[in-house]
């Protein structure tokens, strides 16, 4: 099964979403996304693409800003 990778602008807001999505009981890894090294070092949460859309839907109720990279 695909994974996505959802990255977040801090690590603050990844422990955030990462508390929120485990208590919709989805599953999810902890990345350091080093993909794009000019703007630093940015965390993140991996999930199931079958999750994409509860995962976005739970992260704007919380108004964090993300990028989603397949």
């Amino acid at each position: 099964m695909q994974k996505v990778k959802i990255i977040l602008e801090s690590f603050t807001e990844t422990m955030k979403a990462k508390r929120s999505l485990l208590s919709l009981k989805l599953p999810l890894t902890i990345i350091k996304n080093t993909a794009d090294e000019s703007i630093g070092c940015q965390y993140g949460i991996e999930i199931y693409e079958r999750d994409l859309f509860s995962a976005a839907h739970e992260l704007r109720r919380l108004g964090l800003q993300y990028t989603v990279y397949h």
